[in-house]
């Protein structure tokens, strides 16, 4: 597979858990601009505060009014994890084609106790074009544009002999 929208630096972190009492869940959205078939996201995480538990989920959903639908792209489209902190982590996904448009990277958690959390690398100023960061804070959606997730989206690639019909 190969890079197909990424985010590779980051000069910050937010919040995936439970900060002061309120439960933070973290987006990013990306766009295709053709068909392609989807591998896998790495998302890059920074240190822990506390212990938290549980799994972070993945999922890529449709996009409408510039938000995450709650809708999965494809049936395929999530994968759960034990994050490693200060770490590219990687959810892989069963493979499966998806037709050009915006789509959402979406993590999810468990609840957390008080301030315990994951914390996610982003960048400030949003050097990806295709998309952008949001958040729920208490399932109240908030735009963080410009700000991108350091993360990186994969696609199949057929490999260069087969792309130039030498096999």
């Amino acid at each position: 597979d190969r890079i197909y929208a990424q985010e590779a630096t980051s000069d910050n972190r937010r919040v995936l858990g439970d900060l002061g009492g309120s439960e933070y869940r973290l987006r990013q959205s990306f766009t295709l601009d053709e068909t392609q078939t989807i591998t896998r996201v790495t998302v890059n995480f920074g240190t822990t505060n506390g212990s938290p538990s549980g799994q972070v989920t993945c999922r890529l959903e449709t996009n409408s009014g510039d938000q995450a639908t709650g809708t999965l792209i494809n049936a395929n489209a999530t994968a759960a994890i034990t994050p490693t902190a200060s770490a590219d982590n990687e959810f892989n996904f069963t493979d499966f084609s998806q037709v050009a448009g915006t789509y959402w990277i979406v993590l999810n958690c468990d609840n957390q106790s008080n301030d315990v959390y994951w914390q996610v690398e982003y960048l400030t100023t949003g050097n990806y074009s295709g998309g952008h960061a949001a958040r729920t804070v208490d399932a109240v959606w908030a735009d963080l544009a410009p700000n991108d997730f350091r993360f990186a989206l994969y696609v199949f690639s057929a490999g260069g002999a087969a792309l130039f019909g030498l096999l």
